[in-house]
């Protein structure tokens, strides 16, 4: 990678302007305009010739090409899941969905041509949202939707602190998986500090982000398994009734996690907020070994209606 620095640099103003005719690689031009970051004198411009890049269709049918890469080789978001082999009463849960207001995360390459660009798959490329992410948001929201559900949904916390004496035997892992979300667009947003004092901006900042109307897939998987000390005091019916009360509140906070507090980096100003209609197919949640087939949903406005339909089910079945 140094050699392959070392054979375009881009520390003046000249260098990068000659770059565009250099290359028509969108992918490589991006990660030599890096580079620009060195010097003040070429910073402004480094920034503005990756914004442009990033509007080319070389650039597009790039991240599209990498998408359906991934799904050919089956390691993509899930559109369905076989449950048959997964214990009773688990569930499978899909929703395609558009962003109503533009995604932000934070990448871990220290070398970018932004200050804070979004995270990416390492080698397709593509903006996406990690499995930690989606469980965390949707931990978020749950705190503030289904409480008592917390501890089941998504484990127990770690121990503070190494000397804790807390036993093993009381951490356990959640019940919720979820998968990666991938996306095939990237754009870039004006960010503008304001003193706190004065309260005017200064030193305008281009963030890396996901736009509004990019579309992804959230897949969530629940594992009805009971933890050692559940499966020796619950009856049946009882742990029936735990899976309801858990599709219920999986359902609230997923229609939290994408309508009301967002799933991005900085969701308290509104980032990361999905649309309330799905794009593509309905959405599904699939119930294993439960009669009647999976419900389905066009709306996240509409999601508890249908998981609160399929709890009555999965209650009233034998």
């Amino acid at each position: 990678m140094s050699d392959y620095y070392a054979a375009f640099p881009l520390y003046t103003r000249e260098q990068v302007l000659a770059l565009k005719s250099e290359s028509t690689d969108p992918v490589a031009l991006i990660d030599l305009l890096a580079q620009t970051t060195a010097s003040e004198d070429t910073k402004i411009l480094g920034q503005d010739t990756y914004a442009g890049l990033l509007k080319t269709a070389a650039y597009r049918q790039r991240l599209e090409r990498g998408a359906a890469l991934i799904d050919g080789l089956g390691i993509g978001t899930p559109a369905r899941i076989d449950l048959s082999i997964l214990p009773p009463l688990s569930f499978f849960l899909r929703a395609d969905f558009a962003l109503e207001t533009p995604y932000l995360s934070r990448d871990d390459r220290a070398f970018s041509v932004t200050e804070n660009p979004v995270r990416k798959d390492w080698v397709f490329g593509l903006p996406l949202i990690a499995a930690t992410t989606w469980k965390g948001a949707l931990r978020n929201a749950c705190l503030l939707e289904a409480r008592k559900a917390v501890d089941r949904l998504f484990g127990s916390e770690p121990p503070k602190n190494s000397r804790s004496e807390e036993s093993p035997s009381s951490q356990h892992e959640g019940r919720i998986c979820a998968f990666t979300s991938f996306f095939t667009q990237i754009a870039t947003e004006i960010v503008n500090p304001h003193d706190r004092v004065r309260r005017i901006g200064k030193n305008p900042i281009r963030i890396e982000c996901v736009p509004r109307g990019a579309r992804s897939r959230l897949a969530l998987l629940y594992l009805a398994i009971p933890r050692d000390d559940e499966s020796r005091r619950l009856t049946p019916v009882e742990f029936r009734k735990q899976v309801a009360d858990d599709l219920i509140a999986v359902a609230g906070c997923v229609r939290g996690a994408m309508r009301d507090y967002g799933v991005s980096a900085k969701k308290s100003s509104g980032y990361g907020a999905a649309a309330d209609a799905l794009v593509g197919e309905r959405g599904i949640i699939e119930v294993a070994g439960l009669d009647g087939g999976p419900a389905s949903f066009a709306k996240f406005s509409e999601l508890v209606e249908r998981a609160e339909g399929l709890a009555a089910r999965i209650k009233e079945s034998v």
